[in-house]
């Protein structure tokens, strides 16, 4: 249900704004950092994983913001990945 939702609000956003429109910094790209989060909250890391892989890249190197958002979550991502792994550990 989340990821349709997801789907709907990325493809919502890929159209263009006026520039005075208060959604137009809300992009394709926000929907996405968006859906990382929200694969991080659940538990399902290994996806927000993936997707900030492709963002860290993305961006030009004068971006230094979005990349800088990019690489702190992929870091929080890979700590709940490894987090993940460590409770598997001790379970078994």
């Amino acid at each position: 249900m989340a990821e349709a939702k997801l789907d709907e609000a990325a493809r919502f956003l890929e159209a263009p704004l006026d520039a005075g429109d208060p959604l137009r910094f809300h992009t394709a790209d926000f929907a996405e950092m968006q859906r990382t989060t929200c694969h991080l909250d659940p538990g399902t890391p290994t996806h927000a994983v993936a997707i900030l892989q492709n963002k860290v890249a993305a961006p030009p190197v004068t971006h230094h913001r979005d990349r800088a958002l990019y690489m702190t979550r992929l870091g929080l991502a890979h700590a709940a990945v490894n987090a993940m792994v460590g409770v598997r550990k001790r379970r078994s």
